[in-house]
């Protein structure tokens, strides 16, 4: 009989690269010190997830001085919100969809759990009355002049609630 093989999840490790090998590719160690290769084929198809504040509304809005003295706690707490959104597998892929996406086997990793878990929480945390956080964030509405007081407060309201719920997030 076989020993059984659990499945681990090396997301989280760190990967340090020291060279290239014969065709070119980077190779490195994995903190557990597995051997990796990363391929031209493989770097192509890695998705980044690194927040381009220049296309997002908000970066607008903080150019101009309307969010205030509070700017950089605001646009953690609204990094973090993207953040957790994508992580649970939110973010549309093709289409506009707003399920989990799973592997294929219907279920989800640990990781997506605990993102759409805090994802769900922010969301009724800022209710309908703060919408428009989701919409500037999520879906890069450019908000109306009348809408920045409550885009103010619920980006207020949404830092408060990840500070209370000892989410860590890089304040700006």
């Amino acid at each position: 009989m076989k020993p059984s093989r659990q499945k681990a999840d090396h997301g989280a490790q760190v990967i340090k690269f020291y060279g290239t090998d014969g065709n070119g590719n980077h190779t490195g160690r994995r903190a557990d010190g597995a051997r990796i290769i990363l391929k031209a084929a493989d770097a192509s198809n890695t998705l980044s997830h690194i927040k381009n504040l220049s296309e997002c509304p908000l970066s607008d809005i903080d150019q101009l001085g309307l969010l205030g003295p509070d700017r950089g706690v605001m646009l953690g707490a609204a990094q973090q919100f993207e953040g957790d959104w994508r992580q649970a597998g939110l973010a549309p892929r093709m289409g506009a969809t707003y399920e989990r996406h799973s592997a294929g086997n219907g279920e989800i990793s640990d990781k997506a759990a605990r993102a759409h878990t805090r994802w769900r929480n922010a969301i009724q945390v800022l209710g309908p009355r703060y919408s428009i956080v989701g919409s500037v964030v999520l879906a890069r509405y450019v908000p109306r002049p009348r809408d920045i007081p409550t885009l103010r407060l619920g980006l207020m309201r949404l830092a408060k609630h990840y500070r209370d719920s000892g989410v860590i997030y890089a304040e700006w």
